[in-house]
Parts: C-alpha cells; structure tokens; sequence
C-alpha cells in the first residue's frame, strides 16, 4: 500500500462517532440511545420494553459474532449505528465463552496473564470487524463510584461499570464519553456530561460539546453542530525572519 498524499479530513458526521454512554439505572441512557437515527440494538440485557426499537437479543459471545455477521446483509445494511446495550454484559459472555476454551473457571487461572490477554485479543477483534462496516457504535454501561489513589490522595471517581479489561478496551476506542446525570445549575435537569473532571469521567475527542448538553439526542445533535468553532485555531506564529525584513524596509 503507497504511503498517503494527503491529510486525512476529520469526522464531521456526527453519526459516524463512537460513543460511550454511562450512567446511573433509569436516568435516560437506553432511551438517549433509541434517539440516533436508523439504530439497531445489540441488547444483552432485557430492560426495553418502555422503547421502541430494533433489538436483536444476544444470549451469549456466539450469538453476538452472529449478530455482527448479519450486518452484512440487505437488512442489515439499512442501520447507520449499532447500539451495545449493555457492553458490561457484552464482556462477561465473551470472558466466559474464552473460559470454556481454554477449560478454567477464571482468567486469572492462566499463568502469567495469558487469560486475560485471551479474552483482550478476541474482544478487539470482534470490535475491529464491527468498526469496518462504518456505521456509529455506541456503547451503554452503567455507573460506578471508584477510590482512586493518586500522589497518596485518596478519592472517588464516577466511572463507567465495565470491568476493567472492558474499560482498557472501550475509553481508547470510543470518540466520545459522556455521563448521564443530572445538572449542576438545576438539580432536576437531566443532562449529558463531555467535560471530564477529577471526579467524573468523561471525554470528548473532538473539543465540539460544551460542558452539559440536556439529555436528548437532538439537544447532543445540535451542540455538534453548533460547536465546529469550539476548539481553538492554532495561533499564527510570524516567522522571526520575515520580521527583522519588515523592519529593515520600514515596515512593521
């Protein structure tokens, strides 16, 4: 393959992003979700009956190798985001379908960490073969307080539920991490949170979402829109040279 010729442009489809959505249980995340267009759900947990969407049921790793095949097809062709809801869930069938091939009860029963590099490789890959169809990915997990220790301080930090290979895997992959909660100006407004802070954590790769945006997919939409000038310009730097040249002709 020949080197490239040109800068590669960035994303400006907000529907080509992937996410990671995490929040407390009931505060909106399944419904935040059911709000990106021509959305499929790969559900691993069955608490959508208040929605109204496609939901294609995994019941275990096979089935979600599956499900990623039939992406493939006229039918599945039609859907531009793959919503995982739950990817806690998600990681549990695959760390248990690797278990049981490679016969233990745990990953940590590998020596030297072989299982938990097992369960690392086939979780990528099957990541990998999704983000090829080119279609949004968005990830549900659900919330947790963790203690941090960090220069010997000890505190709490708000973080997505996913065990922790889960995590190493998701937050690198996913353009953009946001937290489910309520509003820091009015306690009872539900709201999207980009900015990551030392107790919550939170991403956005592209610098186009303000702080808190209200907790609907057409709101987040419109903050991406609007936000294309959010990340500031590079300064222009004069060159030293040009400007002793001006100063010598009488220029400033």
């Amino acid at each position: 393959m020949p080197l490239p010729t040109a800068r590669s442009a960035p994303k400006t489809d907000i529907e080509a992003l992937y996410w990671l959505i995490f929040g407390p249980p009931g505060i909106g995340k399944s419904t935040l979700a059911a709000g990106f267009p021509n959305a499929i759900f790969f559900t691993t947990e069955r608490a959508h009956r208040h929605l109204s969407i496609y939901d294609r049921q995994i019941k275990d790793w096979q089935d979600f190798r599956l499900a990623v095949q039939e992406l493939k097809t006229k039918d599945g062709s039609k859907f531009k985001n793959v919503v995982i809801d739950t990817v806690d869930l998600l990681f549990k069938m695959c760390t248990e379908e690797i278990c049981k091939k490679l016969g233990i009860d745990h990953p940590q029963d590998e020596s030297y960490g072989k299982g938990y590099d097992a369960v690392k490789t086939e979780f990528q890959r099957e990541l990998i073969k999704l983000s090829l169809f080119q279609k949004g990915i968005v990830f549900v997990s659900h919330a947790q307080d963790k203690e941090i220790t960090a220069r010997n301080i000890k505190y709490t930090k708000t973080v997505p539920s996913m065990p922790g290979g889960c995590h190493k895997v998701i937050v690198p992959f996913v353009d953009v991490c946001c937290y489910c909660g309520f509003g820091k100006a009015d306690a009872g407004k539900r709201v999207a949170i980009f900015k990551p802070e030392e107790h919550l954590e939170a991403k956005d790769r592209f610098g186009r979402f303000p702080a808190e945006v209200d907790l609907s997919y057409g709101a987040i939409e419109q903050a991406w829109r609007e936000g294309r000038g959010l990340r500031a310009a590079p300064t222009k730097v004069s060159s030293p040279i040009k400007k002793i040249a001006r100063i010598k002709s009488g220029g400033m």
